[in-house]
């Protein structure tokens, strides 16, 4: 067994193969949708469009948010093909497949640091069962979502700079990681985890001694965006009259709360247990229940 697992682990160490199998796959696997993707929103979008070209469309559409790039994407595609063409399927099934195969690459840097075996085929696993689970659907399909897979496309390619500034330093990591996170930025608010992110990333590392990157390198990855992310906020007041659009104030004013905190332990067993094919009620209840502080805390030290 350990035999055949080795071999198969070989066999994926080839990531030009891992990435064509991916995308091959995974457009055949959303082949069935092409046709889908005309939710209310898109199909306000393509009435703006019409009416306000790209422009003028924040103001005529009467819309306040900073979402630039998703609507230059979606407008640009939108006017060069229209709206039933199979170049929506390919790209946004394209995108997707290039997120799972960046995660399948730092989930092998990752796995290579901690000397874990057969860490490529638990990589390339792990990375399908993103790709190809139902959750991420919506994100696939729906016209309005390129700005999700572009987030954590960003995010993913962000992480991988960092473990591999490691080895082959450059500042050239350093500015492609900004633009990355400029490009996340104006696509959606999301974005503002991707600091975060690569500073959990690094303090991870450092606990277990598996790397030698200095604070010094993870202070030059995260303090532009920082920085990027006061400016976003500023530029939003200027342009919008408000500090925070899209998601709104309470969305934020909760990003470091025991609410926030509940949501993981909700989507999770949401995603284990099918919680979505529940009464709506007892979902209510369970996800309540979940928010209580005393639930929160017990659920964190248990872990």
């Amino acid at each position: 067994m350990q035999r055949t697992l080795s071999k198969l682990n070989d066999m994926l160490t080839g990531k030009k193969l891992v990435f064509v199998f991916y995308t091959i796959s995974i457009c055949f696997f959303y082949w069935f949708c092409r046709k889908a993707g005309f939710v209310s929103d898109y199909i306000d979008f393509e009435q703006n469009y019409n009416k306000c070209g790209f422009i003028h469309y924040s103001d005529c559409a009467g819309l306040k948010n900073m979402r630039y790039l998703q609507h230059a994407f979606s407008y640009s595609l939108f006017k060069t093909v229209g709206s039933d063409h199979w170049l929506w399927w390919f790209l946004y099934s394209g995108m997707h497949a290039v997120a799972g195969y960046l995660g399948y690459r730092v989930l092998v840097e990752l796995f290579g640091k901690f000397e874990i075996k057969n860490a490529h085929l638990i990589a390339f696993l792990s990375a399908w069962l993103f790709l190809t689970s139902p959750y991420q659907t919506e994100v696939v399909v729906w016209r309005v979502c390129i700005q999700y897979i572009t987030v954590q496309i960003c995010l993913f390619a962000s992480v991988l700079l960092l473990l591999e500034q490691e080895t082959k330093q450059s500042y050239y990591h350093v500015f492609f990681n900004w633009i990355l996170f400029l490009t996340a930025l104006f696509s959606i608010e999301q974005a503002v985890s991707i600091p975060i992110v690569l500073i959990a990333v690094f303090i991870f590392l450092k606990i277990g001694n598996k790397t030698t990157l200095k604070t010094t390198t993870l202070i030059l990855f995260v303090l532009p965006a920082f920085l990027s992310i006061a400016g976003f906020f500023v530029l939003s007041k200027i342009i919008n009259g408000q500090w925070i659009t899209h998601y709104g104030t309470t969305a934020f004013e909760h990003f470091v709360s025991i609410k926030t905190g509940a949501r993981y332990y909700e989507y999770f067993l949401k995603n284990i247990f099918f919680l979505r094919q529940l009464d709506y009620n007892q979902q209510e209840k369970l996800y309540n229940f979940l928010q209580e502080t005393y639930v929160f805390v017990i659920i964190v030290l248990l872990f």
